[in-house]
Order: structure tokens, then sequence, then C-alpha cells
């Protein structure tokens, strides 16, 4: 399972997997022991978990990064507070996995709900995919493409091409003029 298939359904408890989808709904399937399905209006409010990040005091980080954090430090021993755990117990275990976490934008229900879905989460998630997938990402961000440059143009580069088809001649000269 991965993090784009899995969504957070506003007022409804607990995460869902994306089954199948539709133009105007969603089919959801519970990750929990009972594995419910229900259908779900594309209008109403949800989240793919791929597209959530944390807030920090630098950048924000994705919550595939967080995740891969909390099991690193799980996995080497530190025990998982509960989503019912005492603030004090809750904030100390989150400063240990996210120490740059902004305090004052990164809410007690926004670290509940974090360790909620670990817990959901931990047996379906490979961490070791999505550690791959982070520096598989970061390996991109660090490539430069070297294009050659003749007589002031940039060869190699895609074409952009403009869609005049169907337009009237005021706006095929607009477009022609912006694009000069």
């Amino acid at each position: 399972m991965e993090l784009k298939d899995i969504v957070h359904i506003s007022g409804k408890p607990g995460l869902f997997k994306i089954v199948a989808h539709g133009k105007t709904n969603l089919v959801v399937e519970s990750i929990d022991a009972a594995k419910t399905r229900t259908s779900v209006s594309v209008s109403q409010r949800f989240s793919i978990l791929e597209d959530i990040s944390m807030f920090t005091t630098g950048d924000d980080i994705k919550l595939r990064e967080v995740l891969v954090k909390l099991n690193d430090i799980v996995v080497a021993g530190t025990a998982t507070p509960t989503a019912k755990g005492t603030d004090a117990e809750l904030k100390t275990f989150f400063e240990k996995v996210l120490p740059t976490y902004d305090k004052e934008r990164v809410h007690l229900s926004d670290i509940k709900r974090l360790v909620q879905w670990y817990s959901l989460l931990n047996g379906d998630l490979d961490f070791e995919a999505m550690r791959q997938a982070k520096d598989n990402e970061d390996k991109d961000d660090t490539k430069i493409e070297h294009h050659e440059v003749k007589n002031n143009v940039i060869k190699n580069q895609p074409a952009i091409k403009i869609d005049t088809k169907g337009k009237s001649s005021a706006a095929k000269t607009a477009i022609n003029r912006k694009t000069v």
C-alpha cells in the first residue's frame, strides 16, 4: 500500500484506502479490522496522505518523511505513545521524531492524529520503499541538465506550442503578442 492510495475524510474517523473512483465519487475501504466499504462524494472534503506535509521552522516536510523518521525511532526501541497519552508525553515523543517542527503551527491534535495514523498504517506500509522514494527525489533535485546553446538558442528544450485553433482573429493576435 502507498500513501497516494490512502485518504483521510473530513468528519470520519480513521483512514481509508481508495478502492475505485469515478467522476463524482470515490469508493473507499476503511483501514481497520472491519474493512467496511463506502462511497464518498468528490465534493466532500478529503486529503490524500501523499499530499500532506508538516510545518517546520524551515521548509515544510512531507508526511512520508515524517512517518519514516517516526518508524526509525520506533524500530530503534522508543515506545510509541498512544494517541490518548498525556500532552507532555506526545510532545516529547514528537520532538524526537521531528525536532524542527513549528511549535506554533503544529497543534497537539496534529501530533495525536499522526500517532494514530502511524498505528493504523504500521503493518501495511513499506517504510524502506518510502525511504528510497525520498532518496530518489533528492537525486532528481540535484541533477543538472546540460543544453547546447548555439546562436543564442537553447537546443534540447521542448518547443512551446500554442493552440489558436477555433480562436477569433483578435484572440490570435493577442496570443501572438504575448508570446513574442
